[in-house]
């Protein structure tokens, strides 16, 4: 073998600093808004009350909890790149939402805890790594390097991806939207992981807006984590007019919440009613409603039976593309009937 002349070694980010603090002195931090939450952070509800208890348990048990990392800005504000959620454990513990189970089977909040107990937390000493000067792709690196281990959704890559213009608007309207679709559709949200699904579904929508063609009926299913950032990495330097996305959006909501039938609609209703935008970008929304509203509900219409022919036809997969556009065929032959 033939000893290289120069280093082919990759370029390295900004060296990182690693310290423990007390928790006193964390909690003043957060609180006093020098530290804050970094976005790329994972909602709060991906750690179950079991995983917030032990937090607090292992500490109190002197058991090794993962080292905080920490991204300063400047002297004065600095963002958690990771520990998002033991940091929410331990303000929620001092603020007295969950307690500490105790061995004799009783959960004790922070306020019935005596001083000495109370100051024995405040001086647990806690790992913290800070880097300085990190740019926003240096971010984000860190955080899919540090959670690799976990499995992270495809929405959660999305949220996590704020360099990436079309992501950063899907996490936008995803928050926007998220309570909107959970209570007007079926199966489209999951509880647990309420804002990560709907980031999903909205870039679903701004790729079939952005491309001015229905290129997908339903969420991606991916699961693997190198075809996720591809897919993410794949509209990194898409063109788009944010405010444009966002009004065609907002029209599309405005069709379909508040819906105008008992049930909560099924989730081909979404990329159906984009379709029918797509065909008809000067649609009126109360228009499209109306239909909806027939298809659903007037069996003696002949829409109604037609609708309803195309999903048990296509019942393996109903929200295929060519599907929709055949019902967006059909608003536009009940628009001029």
């Amino acid at each position: 073998m033939t000893k290289l002349t120069h280093s082919v070694l990759p370029l390295s980010i900004p060296e990182k600093k690693s310290k423990d603090i007390d928790i006193r002195t964390y909690l003043n931090k957060i609180l006093s808004g020098k530290w804050k939450l970094h976005p790329i952070q994972r909602d709060d509800k991906t750690w179950t009350d079991e995983l917030y208890h032990m937090a607090i348990d292992s500490l109190f048990k002197n058991l090794l909890i993962s080292n905080i990392v920490i991204s300063l800005h400047s002297s004065t504000e600095g963002y958690i790149l990771d520990g998002g959620h033991r940091t929410r454990a331990l303000m929620n513990f001092v603020d007295n939402k969950f307690g500490l189970r105790v061995g004799d089977g009783r959960t004790v909040f922070w306020d019935e805890l005596c001083e000495s107990d109370q100051e024995i937390f405040y001086d647990k000493q806690i790992s913290v790594v800070v880097y300085e000067k990190l740019t926003p792709r240096e971010e984000e690196d860190i955080f899919f390097r540090l959670n690799l281990g976990l499995n992270l959704s495809i929405g959660d890559y999305i949220n996590a991806y704020n360099t990436i213009p079309l992501c950063a608007l899907a996490k936008e309207l995803g928050l926007q939207y998220a309570e909107d679709l959970k209570l007007n559709f079926n199966k489209v949200i999951v509880k647990e992981n309420i804002f990560a699904d709907s980031s999903t579904v909205l870039m679903m929508l701004l790729e079939n807006f952005q491309t001015g063609t229905l290129v997908r009926g339903e969420k991606p299913t991916i699961t693997k984590r190198d075809e996720i950032q591809r897919m993410c990495e794949g509209f990194r330097d898409v063109e788009f007019d944010a405010d444009d996305m966002r009004k065609k959006i907002q029209k599309l909501m405005k069709i379909v919440t508040p819906r105008k039938i008992d049930k909560k609609w099924l989730c081909v209703v979404l990329p159906s009613v984009q379709a029918i935008m797509l065909a008809d970008p000067e649609c009126d929304p109360e228009d499209v409603r109306n239909f909806l509203f027939e298809v659903h509900t007037t069996q003696s219409s002949i829409f109604y039976e037609r609708w309803f022919e195309i999903s048990r036809e296509m019942i393996s997969n109903p929200s295929q593309p060519s599907f929709c556009e055949e019902r967006a065929k059909m608003f536009l032959e009940w628009r001029d009937a």
